[in-house]
Protein backbone atom coordinates (compact mmCIF):
# COMPACT_ATOMS: atom_id res chain seq x y z
CA UNK A 1 0.00 0.00 0.00
CA UNK A 2 2.84 2.20 0.86
CA UNK A 3 5.09 1.04 -2.18
CA UNK A 4 1.96 1.73 -4.61
CA UNK A 5 0.78 -1.69 -4.12
CA UNK A 6 -2.60 -2.67 -4.25
CA UNK A 7 -3.64 -4.83 -2.11
CA UNK A 8 -6.66 -7.37 -1.98
CA UNK A 9 -8.75 -6.19 1.14
CA UNK A 10 -5.85 -5.69 3.45
CA UNK A 11 -7.06 -6.58 6.84
CA UNK A 12 -5.84 -3.75 9.32
CA UNK A 13 -5.93 -2.14 12.89
CA UNK A 14 -7.14 1.05 13.40
CA UNK A 15 -4.95 2.52 16.31
CA UNK A 16 -6.50 6.05 16.12
CA UNK A 17 -9.44 7.94 15.26
CA UNK A 18 -10.01 12.03 15.22
CA UNK A 19 -12.26 14.20 14.07
CA UNK A 20 -11.60 17.07 12.56
CA UNK A 21 -13.16 20.06 10.84
CA UNK A 22 -12.03 22.64 7.88
CA UNK A 23 -10.34 25.47 8.72
CA UNK A 24 -12.97 27.98 7.00
CA UNK A 25 -16.50 28.71 7.24
CA UNK A 26 -16.77 27.27 3.03
CA UNK A 27 -14.67 24.18 3.93
CA UNK A 28 -16.22 23.30 7.75
CA UNK A 29 -16.66 19.42 7.00
CA UNK A 30 -16.44 16.76 9.47
CA UNK A 31 -13.61 14.42 8.16
CA UNK A 32 -12.18 11.60 10.43
CA UNK A 33 -8.28 11.31 10.05
CA UNK A 34 -6.92 7.97 11.23
CA UNK A 35 -3.85 5.74 11.87
CA UNK A 36 -3.92 1.87 10.67
CA UNK A 37 -1.59 -0.25 11.17
CA UNK A 38 -0.75 -4.02 9.93
CA UNK A 39 0.86 -4.92 14.00
CA UNK A 40 4.51 -3.98 12.34
CA UNK A 41 3.70 -0.51 10.43
CA UNK A 42 1.45 2.41 11.13
CA UNK A 43 0.43 5.13 8.36
CA UNK A 44 -1.74 8.42 8.31
CA UNK A 45 -5.35 7.84 6.68
CA UNK A 46 -8.50 9.82 6.18
CA UNK A 47 -12.23 8.38 5.91
CA UNK A 48 -14.10 9.62 2.86
CA UNK A 49 -17.26 11.79 4.08
CA UNK A 50 -19.32 9.39 2.88
CA UNK A 51 -18.36 6.99 5.63
CA UNK A 52 -18.89 9.22 8.16
CA UNK A 53 -22.10 7.60 9.40
CA UNK A 54 -20.06 4.61 10.53
CA UNK A 55 -18.39 6.76 13.19
CA UNK A 56 -20.67 8.52 14.37
CA UNK A 57 -23.21 5.05 14.61
CA UNK A 58 -20.34 3.47 16.42
CA UNK A 59 -20.44 0.92 13.81
CA UNK A 60 -16.19 1.51 13.50
CA UNK A 61 -13.74 2.73 16.70
CA UNK A 62 -10.62 2.60 17.49
CA UNK A 63 -8.61 -0.67 17.95
CA UNK A 64 -11.45 -2.26 15.80
CA UNK A 65 -9.73 -4.26 12.88
CA UNK A 66 -10.67 -3.92 9.47
CA UNK A 67 -10.81 -4.67 6.09
CA UNK A 68 -10.35 -2.23 3.45
CA UNK A 69 -12.43 -3.00 0.33
CA UNK A 70 -11.66 0.62 -1.46
CA UNK A 71 -8.58 3.20 -1.08
CA UNK A 72 -6.29 5.45 -2.64
CA UNK A 73 -2.77 6.38 -1.71
CA UNK A 74 -1.99 10.78 -1.90
CA UNK A 75 0.79 12.58 -1.15
CA UNK A 76 0.18 15.55 0.59
CA UNK A 77 2.89 17.52 2.27
CA UNK A 78 5.94 14.75 1.19
CA UNK A 79 3.91 12.50 3.05
CA UNK A 80 1.62 9.51 1.99
CA UNK A 81 -2.05 9.69 2.91
CA UNK A 82 -4.23 6.68 2.43
CA UNK A 83 -7.89 7.79 1.55
CA UNK A 84 -10.07 5.18 2.78
CA UNK A 85 -13.21 5.06 0.35
CA UNK A 86 -14.86 1.56 1.70
CA UNK A 87 -14.26 -0.85 4.74
CA UNK A 88 -16.06 -3.21 6.29
CA UNK A 89 -15.58 -4.24 10.63
CA UNK A 90 -13.88 -7.59 10.98
CA UNK A 91 -13.22 -7.74 14.47
CA UNK A 92 -14.51 -5.29 17.53
CA UNK A 93 -13.70 -6.17 20.57
CA UNK A 94 -10.22 -5.15 21.49
CA UNK A 95 -9.14 -2.63 23.77
CA UNK A 96 -5.31 -1.60 22.84
CA UNK A 97 -2.84 -1.75 19.96
CA UNK A 98 -1.80 -4.75 18.68
CA UNK A 99 2.02 -5.91 17.99
CA UNK A 100 4.45 -3.12 17.81
CA UNK A 101 3.67 -0.94 15.06
CA UNK A 102 6.17 1.92 13.44
CA UNK A 103 5.56 4.63 11.48
CA UNK A 104 6.50 3.77 7.78
CA UNK A 105 7.40 6.99 7.35
CA UNK A 106 10.53 6.11 9.22
CA UNK A 107 11.70 3.53 7.82
CA UNK A 108 15.51 3.40 6.81
CA UNK A 109 15.44 6.10 10.36
CA UNK A 110 17.13 5.92 13.99
CA UNK A 111 13.72 5.86 15.27
CA UNK A 112 12.77 2.67 17.30
CA UNK A 113 9.89 2.19 18.10
CA UNK A 114 8.87 2.49 22.04
CA UNK A 115 6.64 -0.13 23.78
CA UNK A 116 3.47 1.08 24.78
CA UNK A 117 2.40 0.35 28.64
CA UNK A 118 -0.01 -1.84 27.54
CA UNK A 119 0.46 -2.79 24.17
CA UNK A 120 0.54 -6.69 23.58
CA UNK A 121 3.50 -8.46 21.87
CA UNK A 122 2.72 -11.66 21.88
CA UNK A 123 2.47 -13.39 18.04
CA UNK A 124 -1.27 -14.44 19.29
CA UNK A 125 -3.08 -11.82 19.26
CA UNK A 126 -2.44 -11.45 15.68
CA UNK A 127 -5.24 -14.25 15.78
CA UNK A 128 -7.75 -11.59 16.46
CA UNK A 129 -5.81 -9.54 13.56
CA UNK A 130 -5.90 -11.75 10.86
CA UNK A 131 -8.39 -14.53 11.86
CA UNK A 132 -7.84 -17.22 9.45
CA UNK A 133 -8.90 -20.68 8.28
CA UNK A 134 -6.42 -22.85 8.75
CA UNK A 135 -7.18 -24.75 5.55
CA UNK A 136 -8.12 -22.62 3.27
CA UNK A 137 -6.38 -19.21 4.74
CA UNK A 138 -9.54 -17.18 4.45
CA UNK A 139 -10.05 -14.16 6.64
CA UNK A 140 -12.60 -15.39 9.08
CA UNK A 141 -15.35 -12.74 10.26
CA UNK A 142 -17.23 -13.40 13.64
CA UNK A 143 -21.14 -14.10 13.77
CA UNK A 144 -21.10 -11.21 16.41
CA UNK A 145 -19.50 -8.96 13.88
CA UNK A 146 -21.89 -9.62 10.69
CA UNK A 147 -24.49 -6.39 10.19
CA UNK A 148 -26.28 -4.94 6.89
CA UNK A 149 -23.77 -2.85 6.38
CA UNK A 150 -20.99 -5.72 5.45
CA UNK A 151 -21.19 -5.89 1.66
CA UNK A 152 -18.07 -8.91 2.03
CA UNK A 153 -17.77 -11.28 4.95
CA UNK A 154 -16.59 -14.78 5.72
CA UNK A 155 -17.49 -17.33 8.30
CA UNK A 156 -16.83 -20.42 9.64
CA UNK A 157 -19.61 -21.97 11.48
CA UNK A 158 -21.15 -25.27 12.51
CA UNK A 159 -24.28 -25.88 11.20
CA UNK A 160 -26.67 -27.16 14.56
CA UNK A 161 -30.48 -26.53 12.93
CA UNK A 162 -32.19 -27.26 9.80
CA UNK A 163 -35.67 -27.55 9.47
CA UNK A 164 -37.79 -29.04 7.15
CA UNK A 165 -38.18 -28.05 3.42
CA UNK A 166 -41.56 -25.88 3.38
CA UNK A 167 -43.34 -25.76 -0.20
CA UNK A 168 -46.28 -22.74 -0.85
CA UNK A 169 -47.85 -22.33 -3.33
CA UNK A 170 -50.43 -19.33 -4.08
CA UNK A 171 -51.78 -17.22 -6.56
CA UNK A 172 -48.38 -15.30 -7.09
CA UNK A 173 -46.72 -19.15 -7.80
CA UNK A 174 -45.05 -21.51 -5.64
CA UNK A 175 -41.76 -21.50 -4.28
CA UNK A 176 -39.51 -23.65 -1.56
CA UNK A 177 -38.57 -22.29 1.60
CA UNK A 178 -35.31 -23.89 4.13
CA UNK A 179 -33.98 -22.08 7.35
CA UNK A 180 -30.91 -23.54 9.10
CA UNK A 181 -28.99 -22.24 12.66
CA UNK A 182 -25.03 -21.50 12.13
CA UNK A 183 -22.73 -20.96 15.51
CA UNK A 184 -19.14 -20.26 16.05
CA UNK A 185 -17.00 -19.38 19.15
CA UNK A 186 -19.02 -15.52 18.95
CA UNK A 187 -21.93 -16.17 18.94
CA UNK A 188 -25.44 -17.33 16.66
CA UNK A 189 -27.42 -16.59 12.97
CA UNK A 190 -30.18 -18.11 11.35
CA UNK A 191 -30.00 -18.40 7.76
CA UNK A 192 -32.40 -18.77 4.73
CA UNK A 193 -32.61 -19.70 1.54
CA UNK A 194 -35.16 -20.15 -1.19
CA UNK A 195 -36.59 -22.43 -4.43
CA UNK A 196 -32.89 -22.55 -6.37
CA UNK A 197 -30.64 -22.14 -3.52
CA UNK A 198 -33.04 -24.95 -1.15
CA UNK A 199 -32.13 -26.96 -4.30
CA UNK A 200 -29.06 -26.30 -4.62
CA UNK A 201 -27.79 -26.60 -0.94
CA UNK A 202 -30.37 -28.99 0.78
CA UNK A 203 -28.80 -32.76 -0.35
CA UNK A 204 -25.33 -31.03 1.06
CA UNK A 205 -25.65 -29.77 4.31
CA UNK A 206 -25.64 -31.56 7.31
CA UNK A 207 -26.07 -30.91 11.00
CA UNK A 208 -23.00 -30.75 13.33
CA UNK A 209 -20.86 -29.83 10.22
CA UNK A 210 -18.82 -27.07 9.97
CA UNK A 211 -18.95 -24.57 6.85
CA UNK A 212 -16.97 -21.63 5.37
CA UNK A 213 -19.52 -19.39 4.42
CA UNK A 214 -19.69 -16.13 1.79
CA UNK A 215 -21.56 -14.08 -0.86
CA UNK A 216 -24.54 -13.48 1.36
CA UNK A 217 -26.85 -11.32 2.52
CA UNK A 218 -27.10 -9.95 5.89
CA UNK A 219 -30.72 -8.45 6.64
CA UNK A 220 -32.29 -7.16 9.96
CA UNK A 221 -34.86 -10.33 11.31
CA UNK A 222 -38.38 -10.59 11.78
CA UNK A 223 -38.38 -11.84 15.04
CA UNK A 224 -41.84 -13.29 15.16
CA UNK A 225 -40.05 -15.85 12.69
CA UNK A 226 -37.13 -16.68 14.46
CA UNK A 227 -36.25 -18.50 17.40
CA UNK A 228 -32.43 -17.49 17.34
CA UNK A 229 -30.99 -14.86 19.65
CA UNK A 230 -29.10 -12.58 16.57
CA UNK A 231 -30.82 -8.78 15.47
CA UNK A 232 -29.75 -10.31 11.72
CA UNK A 233 -30.28 -13.19 9.43
CA UNK A 234 -28.67 -14.26 6.22
CA UNK A 235 -30.09 -15.12 3.13
CA UNK A 236 -28.03 -17.06 1.07
CA UNK A 237 -28.73 -18.30 -2.97
CA UNK A 238 -27.37 -19.96 -5.46
CA UNK A 239 -24.60 -18.23 -6.00
CA UNK A 240 -23.47 -17.89 -2.44
CA UNK A 241 -20.39 -19.97 -1.38
CA UNK A 242 -20.27 -23.38 1.13
CA UNK A 243 -17.85 -25.53 1.60
CA UNK A 244 -17.55 -27.76 3.92
CA UNK A 245 -14.59 -28.01 6.28
CA UNK A 246 -13.16 -30.29 8.73
CA UNK A 247 -9.44 -29.24 10.23
CA UNK A 248 -8.81 -29.71 13.54
CA UNK A 249 -9.61 -25.98 14.51
CA UNK A 250 -13.46 -26.77 13.40
CA UNK A 251 -13.73 -29.52 16.08
CA UNK A 252 -13.64 -26.86 18.69
CA UNK A 253 -16.44 -25.50 17.52
CA UNK A 254 -19.54 -25.17 19.99
CA UNK A 255 -22.63 -27.41 18.76
CA UNK A 256 -25.12 -25.30 20.55
CA UNK A 257 -25.13 -21.86 22.10
CA UNK A 258 -27.12 -21.57 26.10
CA UNK A 259 -28.00 -18.27 27.84
CA UNK A 260 -29.50 -20.15 30.61
CA UNK A 261 -32.02 -17.54 33.32
CA UNK A 262 -30.60 -17.87 36.84
CA UNK A 263 -34.41 -19.33 38.35
CA UNK A 264 -37.52 -19.71 36.22
CA UNK A 265 -39.33 -16.82 37.77
CA UNK A 266 -37.26 -14.78 35.75
CA UNK A 267 -40.00 -15.54 32.94
CA UNK A 268 -42.41 -13.27 34.76
CA UNK A 269 -39.84 -10.24 33.68
CA UNK A 270 -39.61 -11.42 30.11
CA UNK A 271 -41.29 -9.54 26.94
CA UNK A 272 -43.84 -12.16 25.11
CA UNK A 273 -42.06 -14.19 22.38
CA UNK A 274 -38.96 -14.36 23.75
CA UNK A 275 -36.51 -17.02 23.71
CA UNK A 276 -35.25 -17.74 26.77
CA UNK A 277 -32.76 -20.90 27.65
CA UNK A 278 -33.45 -22.55 30.88
CA UNK A 279 -33.11 -25.93 33.27
CA UNK A 280 -35.95 -27.45 35.41
CA UNK A 281 -36.94 -30.49 37.25
CA UNK A 282 -40.44 -32.09 35.57
CA UNK A 283 -42.69 -32.34 38.06
CA UNK A 284 -46.13 -33.14 35.85
CA UNK A 285 -46.54 -34.83 32.63
CA UNK A 286 -50.08 -34.65 31.01
CA UNK A 287 -51.66 -36.55 28.12
CA UNK A 288 -51.50 -35.39 24.67
CA UNK A 289 -54.41 -33.75 23.12
CA UNK A 290 -55.01 -33.03 19.49
CA UNK A 291 -55.19 -29.22 18.22
CA UNK A 292 -57.36 -28.37 15.22
CA UNK A 293 -55.74 -25.52 13.44
CA UNK A 294 -57.48 -23.24 10.98
CA UNK A 295 -55.80 -25.43 8.04
CA UNK A 296 -57.53 -28.28 9.38
CA UNK A 297 -54.70 -29.58 10.24
CA UNK A 298 -54.48 -31.51 13.60
CA UNK A 299 -51.32 -31.16 15.29
CA UNK A 300 -50.53 -33.26 18.63
CA UNK A 301 -49.39 -31.24 22.13
CA UNK A 302 -48.30 -32.30 25.29
CA UNK A 303 -48.27 -30.01 28.53
CA UNK A 304 -45.14 -30.61 31.10
CA UNK A 305 -44.99 -28.35 34.50
CA UNK A 306 -41.14 -27.50 35.20
CA UNK A 307 -39.90 -26.41 38.58
CA UNK A 308 -36.70 -25.08 39.79
CA UNK A 309 -35.03 -24.79 43.43
CA UNK A 310 -36.63 -21.49 43.72
CA UNK A 311 -40.16 -22.94 44.29
CA UNK A 312 -41.50 -21.41 41.18
CA UNK A 313 -43.05 -24.13 38.56
CA UNK A 314 -44.00 -23.24 34.72
CA UNK A 315 -45.97 -24.95 31.84
CA UNK A 316 -44.33 -25.79 29.09
CA UNK A 317 -45.96 -26.87 26.24
CA UNK A 318 -44.75 -29.25 23.58
CA UNK A 319 -45.71 -30.11 19.78
CA UNK A 320 -45.07 -32.30 17.44
CA UNK A 321 -44.00 -31.80 14.04
CA UNK A 322 -46.44 -31.56 11.57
Amino acid sequence: MYKGGNPQDPILQITNIKQIVGPSKETKQERYRMVISDSKHHIQAMLTTQLNNLVKEKLIAMYDVVKITDFIVNNVQQRKIVIILGLSSVYSPLTDVLGNPANIEKIGTSDTPQQGKNQKTSTNDTNYFKKQDSTSHTVVCPISNLNPYQSRWTIKARLTAKDNVREWKNNKGSGKLLKIVLVDDSGEIGAVMFTEAVDKWNPVLEVNKVYIISKGKVNFVKKQFSSVKNDYEITLDANSLIEEVSDESSQNLPNQRFSFISSLSVIEQLQKDEIVDLIGVVKFIGPVSVIHTRNKEDIGKKEITLVDKSGYSVDLALWREK
